[in-house]
């Protein structure tokens, strides 16, 4: 275990212990959410894995995301990566599916989408906790604008950013993870949604997060095993991705009591992002065309 990923730990255990409130932040930790309306998220996306063993007719869910364009899907990097090969997998083992709040495994063609390529952040080294644990897939090809059902996310700005911690604005994240403490097996059938609010920066920094990061959460809900890549909303617009999975990856369960959940910032992260749409469909850095393609 190297240094950092130690005292990661090691700070996120001490102030667990010591402290139990925080400003009326409640140190207790989608658990503790509810079922979300069809049609309410049109950008979340599941993250489903190819079954090896009948790719054709089958596959299973794994993670979630956030449709940014209508054939971009920002989601975690341990979402797309092979923890017993140690390598991201390649693209042709993902199905994207959208349009719907159900984890099934049975899709209507116009709501499913193959990936085409995969881009992970430059400076994410380290395994679980990722710092930088942010990917950006491309699809094959765009879903169809006509599709009412399919609708991406608009990326927050600095300013609205800068509002919503000024007034302390309620944020939703929504996944299809697990919903109770400690359980284990199958993740949930219908997508699920929590109301939670970023926690201040300097309360944040004291938890020894990896750079980049939003802390946010709220009494007796969590981000749980499945809620890798889960879109951070706040006044509306995609504010940061879920890391994946630092609260349960050693006991494959999620824990109760934990502190906080960890979201990317996508505001930290976004010259990253536009160079890689650049990069993605222009073979370059250049940023003169991202518009053309990113649901601004």
């Amino acid at each position: 275990m190297n240094r950092f990923h130690f005292n990661f730990i090691l700070i996120y255990a001490m102030i667990y212990l010591t402290n139990s409130n925080i400003d009326g932040f409640r140190l207790k930790r989608f658990v503790g959410g509810r079922a979300a309306l069809a049609g309410e998220y049109k950008y979340q996306v599941q993250l489903r894995l190819f079954d090896e063993n009948n790719p054709e007719t089958s596959s299973y869910y794994n993670c979630t995301g956030a449709l940014i364009s209508r054939e971009l899907v920002l989601t975690s990097v341990g979402c797309v990566y092979d923890k017993i090969e140690k390598k991201i997998r390649d693209p042709s083992k993902y199905l994207i599916v959208t349009g719907t709040i159900l984890n099934e495994n049975s899709f209507e063609d116009e709501h499913t989408r193959r990936v085409k390529a995969i881009e992970v952040h430059p400076n994410q080294t380290r395994i679980y906790p990722y710092p930088h644990d942010i990917a950006l897939l491309l699809l094959d090809e765009p879903f169809n604008e006509a599709n009412n059902e399919i609708e991406p996310i608009q990326m927050i700005s600095k300013h609205e950013f800068d509002e919503v911690i000024r007034k302390y604005e309620t944020c939703h994240s929504s996944g299809w993870g697990h919903t109770k403490y400690y359980e284990t097996g199958a993740f949930s059938d219908t997508l699920q949604s929590v109301n939670i609010q970023i926690m201040n920066q300097d309360q944040c920094n004291l938890y020894g997060p990896p750079e980049g990061t939003i802390c946010a959460g709220a009494a007796d809900v969590s981000a749980c095993r499945g809620d890798g890549g889960a879109p951070l909303v706040c006044g509306g617009k995609l504010t940061g991705i879920a890391f994946y999975g630092f609260n349960y990856y050693y006991t494959d369960m999620c824990i109760e009591g934990h502190i906080t959940d960890f979201y990317v910032d996508l505001i930290y992260h976004r010259d990253w992002i536009d160079q890689t749409i650049s990069k993605l469909f222009f073979g370059d850095f250049s940023n003169d065309n991202i518009n053309i393609r990113l649901f601004i």
